[in-house]
């Protein structure tokens, strides 16, 4: 099990140079978890997308229904006052906060490519590509 966060999943669906790290991901741990704000997360990715014409209305809803199908049971909340506790004495995001929560709730790593997530959190947050070497 790994908690994956938003960038992760969009990879993995949207075609990108990060894409084939993100399937290697998924076929070494194909139980992937993130907390519920995923779906809004995603949502918002897509909608860039779809403004700049990367991809269409049908693309972006086949997305959606494969994350659906990716992120299985893996959705799940997290406890408000370790993710308050989280930001506030690191200064990330309350988004960014809840993922790293629940990566610590379950005791598992937190795969992510925003490098100032794994520069703060080293001993629970690292990159797709360390996490496939």
């Amino acid at each position: 099990m790994i908690v994956v966060d938003t960038s992760v999943i969009a990879h993995l669906l949207i075609p990108s140079d990060k894409t084939s790290t993100a399937r290697h991901v998924l076929e070494i741990d194909h139980n992937w978890c993130a907390p519920v704000l995923w779906t809004s997360e995603l949502r918002s990715v897509l909608r860039k997308h779809l403004l700049v014409g990367n991809i269409d209305h049908r693309e972006a809803l086949d997305a959606m229904i494969l994350a659906y199908r990716v992120m299985e049971g893996g959705s799940g909340r997290v406890d408000d006052d370790l993710v308050l506790t989280l930001c506030t004495t690191t200064r990330c995001s309350s988004y960014d906060a809840e993922y790293v929560a629940m990566a610590m709730t379950l005791a598992v790593p937190l795969l992510t490519w925003d490098r100032a997530l794994t520069r703060i959190f080293p001993e629970i947050a690292r990159t797709p590509d360390t996490f496939v070497d």
